[in-house]
């Protein structure tokens, strides 16, 4: 009461039933049961610091949360991922902030504009939707090298696609936005101008989600997607103002 939040863009709850928001340049505390927030890293400038000075963010958009209570950063327009640890050190876990597609590891890798943001199960690896690139790339958590799971990052536009396969087929993706994984390291994703969302399995095999017929599921401007202990999935269809849920075939 008396306090509003600019933009909040990404959430993570942790297990003690705290709620993380990422707003404009900060991210924020909800502690269990609480009816006001409060600002944990960050603050209402942009601007790019690592700890131990105090730590900025520029736009900051997806979050995701490890079990040692580690929370990742989608830092879009500072063209990286950062790591704010349980105590609030903030470091750059890859990135340079240049606008750019390279593979490499820690400060030497190069990201477009990561957007969605999401961890595996395990924790060891973080799967980012550079959404201004055709493509899914990952991180490796305790090594912090990046590479490209799936699609042709390094043609924009001309890479651009819904084909689904695998990386030798090539299959391709178009720019993806919000991003997340199940138990079994399925990873699910919403491309937002094809209108569709797509599954990555262990294996690295796309396909786009259907209906019983075959199909391809329609949605008007998918962005969020996240998926339930029991496996349902449920996409946002931000410019439908709707919120589907959808039920896997066994």
């Amino acid at each position: 009461p008396g306090t509003t939040m600019n933009t909040p863009y990404g959430l993570a709850l942790g297990a003690d039933g705290t709620l993380y928001v990422s707003d404009q340049h900060r991210i924020n505390k909800i502690a269990p049961n609480a009816t006001t927030f409060s600002t944990w890293v960050g603050d209402s400038t942009s601007g790019y610091a690592d700890s131990p000075a105090t730590p900025l963010f520029h736009n900051p958009a997806s979050i995701a949360l490890d079990s040692a209570g580690n929370l990742f950063v989608a830092d879009t327009e500072n063209k990286r991922v950062r790591k704010v640890a349980a105590d609030g050190t903030t470091s750059t876990l890859a990135g340079d902030g240049t606008q750019a597609y390279l593979d490499g590891v820690g400060t030497a890798a190069q990201m477009a504009r990561p957007q969605g943001l999401a961890i595996s199960r395990d924790g060891s690896t973080l799967y980012d939707t550079d959404t201004d690139s055709p493509c899914l790339r990952k991180i490796d958590v305790a090594s912090a090298t990046v590479s490209t799971l799936l699609g042709d990052c390094a043609n924009g536009n001309a890479g651009a696609g819904v084909v689904d396969g695998t990386s030798a087929t090539p299959a391709k993706l178009g720019y993806s936005y919000g991003v997340t994984a199940d138990a079994n390291n399925n990873v699910f994703l919403t491309q937002a101008w094809d209108g569709v969302a797509r599954v990555v399995s262990p294996s690295g095999e796309i396909s786009t989600l259907r209906d019983s017929s075959g199909t391809a599921l329609a949605f008007n401007f998918p962005i969020g997607v996240a998926v339930a202990g029991d496996g349902t999935i449920y996409v946002g269809a931000s410019n439908g103002n709707q919120i589907f849920k959808l039920t896997l075939a066994p």
